[in-house]
């Protein structure tokens, strides 16, 4: 038994081991993900100013063109 006991004490230790490991790696996941959204946010604010900017030159354009 005490055999049995030495094996459930280092099963225990690796498992602890390997939660700790994981849960630096999940910290490390979020983190990214974080840095992405805000990436994908920054990108999307782009991306609609250029489609006002856009919709701005086109409505002078037609503007431009009834004037003519």
């Amino acid at each position: 038994t005490n055999e049995v006991y030495k094996a459930l004490v280092e099963r225990n230790t690796n498992l602890e081991r390997e939660n700790d490991r994981i849960q630096r790696l999940n910290t490390t996941l979020q983190s990214r993900i974080h840095e992405i959204t805000l990436r994908c946010s920054d990108l999307n604010n782009q991306i609609v100013l250029q489609e006002e900017q856009l919709l701005e030159k086109t409505s002078h354009l037609s503007d431009l063109e009834y004037e003519f």
